[in-house]
């Protein structure tokens, strides 16, 4: 269970609203019994339901998470579809098989779970909210992005962007609370000027997010200033800051993540925002913004905790730095990386 299946399930929601056609048609089949024709819907979802109902299940009662589950989580407690009243991993597979508890077919039932979630949606005027939420997270990845362009207003002709998720042991996730991880974060920056871990750092941004399997952690973006290529490779930076994290911020009790990509495509990270990023390269940077940026900027990635429902999720370094009253030439050429083959996969201790 992780955001991966979260996101799923919004992206379910997000289908659902999308028209009002029921996903199974009942119809006659070959052998003249009940048949039900399965509409786009049907197919892509009706067999994931089961994995919805345990995401929602786990979630933790401590947080509000996106309109979008909300409404799941209302519907399905509603028709009873929560613990183990259906097992959908026996009938998934066979829409007309009948669930003695309702009744009713396995299509019939997924089609009452569509029409409840259409009519919650309607009733409480939810898109209302979501639209006023989607106009403020417009307006705060506009202001980020500017910071992120301010780095080469301040005379960086390369930057070195990194990305890790850093957080918590599964042993000590459960009793880690927000204020706790956030004291952490501060600490992890406050000894900067000093460090020479931070020699290159431009500034970063952290959003705080949750998962089932870890608990709360921080996805961080850090920017390094490149400029006369002194920094060391892009994997092993990000695996200093991890081991910083880990070892002295938290004692041992932390842990750090690599997105995914950055080990198994490490020659394509080049062309998505993520590597080095030379101030000429307007693709680049604009990918950096709008889609690295951007992507802790989604409107249906949220959650807040309910004790404290003002806490601030994302944060950035230092105020945006001041342009250099001076005219400045055209940056020096930055002579691009060579390719050195494929880096082996980083195994941590």
């Amino acid at each position: 269970m992780t955001v991966r299946y979260r996101t799923t399930t919004e992206c379910f929601i997000d289908e659902v609203l999308s028209n009002d056609e029921p996903p199974f048609v009942a119809c006659l089949g070959e052998d003249g019994r009940k048949d039900y024709d399965p509409a786009s819907l049907a197919v892509e979802y009706f067999g994931r339901v089961r994995d919805f109902i345990e995401v929602v299940e786990v979630l933790s009662p401590l947080y509000e998470y996106s309109e979008g589950i909300k409404v799941f989580i209302t519907c399905s407690h509603a028709m009873g579809l929560q613990g183990k009243s259906l097992d959908w991993r026996s009938i998934f597979s066979d829409p007309q098989k009948i669930n003695p508890r309702f009744n009713a077919s396995a299509a019939e039932i997924f089609n009452t779970l569509v029409k409840a979630i259409r009519c919650e949606w309607k009733t409480h005027n939810i898109q209302a909210k979501i639209n006023k939420r989607k106009n403020s997270v417009i307006t705060r990845h506009k202001a980020y992005s500017k910071y992120v362009e301010s780095f080469f207003d301040d005379g960086c002709t390369r930057l070195m962007v990194l990305q890790i998720d850093v957080g918590y042991k599964k042993q000590y996730a459960n009793s880690i609370k927000i204020a706790d991880i956030k004291e952490d974060l501060t600490h992890l920056f406050i000894n900067k000027r000093c460090n020479s871990l931070f020699r290159f750092r431009k500034g970063y941004i952290a959003k705080l997010e949750d998962d089932v399997d870890t608990g709360i952690f921080y996805h961080l973006l850090f920017f390094l200033d490149d400029s006369e290529g002194k920094t060391s490779s892009h994997i092993h930076s990000a695996k200093d800051f991890g081991e910083y994290w880990e070892t002295t911020i938290t004692k041992g009790r932390g842990d750090y993540w690599f997105g995914d990509y950055i080990l198994s495509r490490h020659d394509a990270l080049g062309r998505c925002g993520i590597w080095f990023i030379n101030f000429s390269d307007a693709d680049l940077r604009k990918k950096l913004t709008e889609q690295v940026v951007g992507n802790l900027f989604k409107v249906d990635q949220f959650f807040k905790p309910k004790a404290v429902p003002d806490v601030n999720h994302i944060r950035r370094g230092d105020d945006l730095p001041k342009k250099a009253n001076k005219k400045r030439g055209r940056p020096c050429k930055v002579e691009p990386i060579k390719k050195r083959g494929r880096p082996q996969k980083l195994v941590k201790k």
